[in-house]
């Protein structure tokens, strides 16, 4: 692979709408040691061998019960406002109805 060029490392920062470190250099070399740690990892043979156990084999998410705890209090609420029609809460039109307006 090759090298990563100080110019490509800022276009790449700008695409992510982040800000290069002050020392561009140091990162563009930091970042180049990285992608060479990539690829001996990635050129190692790994054929037969069995990945390793989770530490969450075998286990489920214990789930709680599907039931209301809580009793309705809708109409306790429809009654601490001053309009209500139809079990809704009323309230001032947001934007005008120019048919009304002009009519």
């Amino acid at each position: 692979m090759s090298e990563l060029k100080q110019t490509e490392l800022k276009k790449i920062a700008h695409l992510a709408r982040l800000h290069p470190m002050q020392d561009v250099a140091k990162q563009c070399k930091d970042f180049n040691n990285l992608l060479h740690l990539f690829e001996e990892i990635s050129a190692v043979d790994i054929e037969g061998i069995e990945p390793l156990a989770h530490p969450l084999d075998n286990m489920t998410q214990p789930l709680r019960d599907d039931k209301v705890i809580e009793e309705d209090q809708s109409k306790l609420f429809l009654t601490l406002t001053s309009a209500t029609e139809a079990g809704v809460y009323l309230v001032p039109a947001a934007i005008a109805d120019n048919n009304k307006i002009n009519g």
